[in-house]
């Protein structure tokens, strides 16, 4: 067999074609390629380390400072959508066209200028006053100092609109912390001033008198609004009116309420005393009618004698002589009772009306009610006078304010 052919087994009188195989890399073959390359892999892995220290010390920490302006248009802008409302962030169309212009404004070359003049070239681009190229080549002239730094500052520089909305996101990227965070504000500042400068009006010193003029006017018109409320006590006029008028309007009801009833207790008033009038003192409680005595004596000796004689016919014949003699007793006793069997006793018991000191009770109830309420009625009148002569006093006091 010869490298990388093998002859295939002869069997079956069939002949074997030679086939090709490829050899395959085990984990032992690259341990001992490796072995063999120990230097090799070991100035690889000590190189890569030093080129990641390095890079990591001479790599430099770059700030981002940001600030955040939201461009109000004038009420006579077309693109105008209650855009002096700061919760308002969507706009129109013409209303993003005046935010993309805001941010032109932003990015010229004049406000850029003044904002590193404003800093310094020297403090914000310290390399534009060394020599280029490891000093091969003098630096930049003063006037192409100047441009250099633009055109660096244009790329630090990132003006841009906050979605659809009139909010625009001013950031500087620096190495320096504080000197990206001056050039932010100097570029807002710069921005402000050539805005003034763009938009001025030459007619502002005719403007402020008149405005002078009308805030002095306003400042008078205020003083004598407050020295009126102030003598009238009203914190709201209007609704100071409104609270009289119902306070009014419920004293008044009240003061209806009150007389119907004192109406209708002075009513029950004389019908209870009619009712009264018309009561008896004392009324009937209990009467009987009887002829049967508590204690009867006859009756008594009647059912002594019967008992006497139902005990002799149990010994003795109906013909004894004695029994005749017991019967002639009863007889005289039930003679003695026919006699007086037709007397009648009568019982009779009288007590005082009970509804002669329910009526005094009413009365005295209904009387003391009455008197509650005339009370009450007076009260009524004394705060329905104080609350018309304050609705008095605060129209008075509106129709000053509105003279």
């Amino acid at each position: 067999m010869s490298d990388g052919i093998v002859d295939s087994p002869k069997g079956g009188g069939q002949s074997g074609s030679p086939v090709e195989t490829r050899r395959r890399w085990t984990l032992r073959d690259i341990a001992v390629y490796g072995f063999y390359r120990i230097r090799l892999l070991r100035n690889c892995v000590l190189l890569g380390v030093l080129v990641g220290i390095s890079g990591a010390y001479f790599a430099r920490t770059y700030y981002t400072a940001d600030a955040l302006m939201i461009v109000l248009l004038g009420s006579e802008s077309a693109a105008v959508q209650n855009s002096l409302d700061l919760t308002n962030t969507q706009i129109s169309v013409d209303g993003l066209k005046a935010v993309q212009a805001e941010i032109q404004i932003i990015q010229t070359d004049d406000v850029l200028r003044a904002a590193i003049e404003r800093i310094g070239v020297e403090q914000l681009y310290p390399r534009l006053s060394q020599g280029r190229l490891f000093g091969l080549l003098p630096p930049y002239a003063p006037a192409d100092r100047i441009i250099a730094a633009v055109e660096r500052f244009q790329t630090d520089l990132r003006a841009e609109a906050q979605g659809s909305s009139n909010a625009i996101r001013i950031a500087f990227t620096h190495d320096n912390r504080e000197l990206a965070i001056k050039a932010v504000q100097a570029v807002t500042d710069a921005y402000l001033a050539r805005r003034s400068a763009i938009y001025v009006d030459h007619n502002s010193s005719l403007l402020t008198d008149e405005i002078g003029r009308y805030s002095a006017r306003l400042r008078q018109f205020e003083t004598s609004i407050l020295a009126v409320k102030r003598k009238s006590d009203v914190l709201d006029m209007a609704q100071d009116i409104v609270l009289a008028t119902n306070r009014l309007d419920g004293i008044a009801q009240r003061n209806n309420q009150v007389r119907e009833r004192r109406v209708a207790v002075q009513t029950e008033i004389v019908a209870v005393r009619a009712n009264l009038a018309a009561q008896p003192t004392t009324v009937l409680d209990f009467r009987e009618t009887t002829n049967n005595t508590g204690n009867d004596e006859a009756r008594n000796t009647l059912v002594r004698l019967m008992q006497d004689r139902a005990h002799l016919l149990e010994q003795y014949k109906s013909v004894w002589p004695g029994l005749k003699e017991l019967d002639q007793k009863i007889a005289t006793v039930r003679q003695q009772m026919s006699g007086s069997g037709q007397a009648l006793y009568f019982a009779e018991r009288t007590i005082r009306n009970p509804a002669v000191e329910v009526l005094n009770n009413r009365l005295a109830a209904l009387e003391v009610e009455e008197q509650a309420l005339g009370q009450q009625l007076v009260e009524l009148e004394e705060q329905s006078r104080i609350a018309a002569d304050r609705i008095g006093i605060l129209r008075e006091a509106e129709a000053q304010l509105h003279s």
